[in-house]
């Protein structure tokens, strides 16, 4: 997990020191798997995340120092969030801003004046019914639900410092409402943040999430909604869902490092009417490959593509030559274009490439092997 937090950060896509931590929650009934994840394009990857059993809370956290993991039982699921979050402020790297966004599960009281206490930024929203207390113009306190109290018609933003969260008054956070055209109802968005603006910016990114489970469970073939887990050992699941977010990162970085090779892929074009498309003009002579080779091989090794940000699809737009084989209805995420470029037979170039930009990333870390394992192994390549 640490390694993947290493290589989150050339890859984030939000600009500046901002580094939204999107929470998240997914059951695979007994089972949930709480994530947190960073922007990247259109997509959340995740970089920390726990196992646990709801019911029992058995928890399956990471452990530093240590190889394998130790199931450990928790008194509740709040003190499980907590204890996530913790561990992903404990590797922000100095000089970045951290905030936590999440959805109306994590909309406690409680978990509210934690962040607070703990100087954790957050985003997080709540439901319209709940309790809260504003000061009105007049210098009144106002007490009822929140939609009540700071109510907004569609296509408005309303914004209010000091709201005391709950009856209890055991928070005091700014509130941000937002109700966008065609929207159902609208968001109530709980802050320490002074600035509208990034607090509804950040927000709006927690809608990669959503996209990153739909890839774990459409696209690599966990289940649909629901899905049920035969085993019941928390270890035993948390071994299987480890290898799914690994998975899950795998081919993201395939999809991202096709993105910027198969341009450059030897593949014939067409034109409307069939024929070939003399590419002549446009493709690199054996020089300017050979001085491109060298100088990415002098420095630092040239790594995956931006990932895109995620666009609406416009009717009679033109697809780039090199997507239109994997292109069948609607935009195509890097993680299906991963998939989709795995099944290519002429991919090892690529592959040497990725590898080299996360041995070049992950080489200040900790060896992969300690010396007695990298002895051990140094050995039996002497036998072939």
């Amino acid at each position: 997990m640490d390694s993947l937090y290493r290589l989150c950060i050339p890859l984030r896509t939000v600009p500046g020191d901002l580094l939204p931590i999107l929470l998240d929650t997914t059951f695979f009934e007994p089972f949930a798997l709480l994530t947190a994840s960073v922007v990247v394009g259109g997509r959340g990857l995740p970089i920390r995340w726990v196992t646990y059993h709801r019911h029992e809370l058995k928890a399956v956290f990471a452990r530093d120092g240590r190889k394998g993991k130790i199931q450990e039982t928790m008194l509740s699921e709040n003190l499980i969030e907590q204890r996530l979050v913790d561990e992903v402020w404990a590797k922000v790297t100095s000089g970045i801003r951290a905030v936590l966004v999440a959805d109306r599960g994590f909309a406690s009281a409680d978990f509210f004046q934690w962040l607070l206490q703990n100087m954790r930024h957050f985003v997080i929203r709540f439901k319209a019914d709940t309790h809260i207390t504003v000061v009105n113009a007049k210098g009144e306190s106002v007490t009822g639900a929140a939609k009540e109290v700071i109510p907004v018609e569609p296509g408005q933003k309303r914004w209010v410092e000091g709201v005391i969260y709950r009856k209890d008054g055991a928070a005091r956070v700014n509130v941000l409402v937002v109700f966008d055209v065609g929207q159902e109802e609208p968001w109530y968005l709980a802050t320490d943040s002074s600035d509208p603006a990034e607090g509804e910016q950040l927000y709006r990114w927690r809608m990669r999430e959503e996209r990153e489970y739909k890839d774990c469970k459409d696209q690599l073939f966990l289940g649909k909604k629901g899905t049920r887990m035969t085993v019941q050992n928390v270890a035993s699941v948390a071994r299987i869902l480890d290898a799914l977010m690994v998975l899950h990162w795998f081919v993201a970085l395939i999809g991202l490092q096709a993105m910027k090779d198969l341009p450059m892929m030897d593949e014939p074009r067409q034109n409307s009417r069939g024929g070939e498309i003399d590419d002549r003009e446009d493709t690199e002579t054996e020089a300017q490959i050979d001085n491109r080779d060298d100088a990415s091989s002098q420095g630092e090794p040239e790594g995956p593509a931006i990932a895109p940000e995620p666009k609406p699809r416009i009717e009679g737009a033109l697809i780039p030559h090199w997507l239109r084989r994997f292109q069948v209805r609607g935009p195509i995420s890097y993680i299906k274009l991963g998939l989709e470029f795995l099944r290519l037979p002429n991919i090892r170039p690529s592959l040497a490439r990725l590898v080299a930009w996360i041995t070049d990333k992950l080489s200040a870390m900790e060896p992969l092997w300690t010396r007695r394992q990298a002895r051990y192994r140094a050995r039996l390549s002497r036998f072939g």
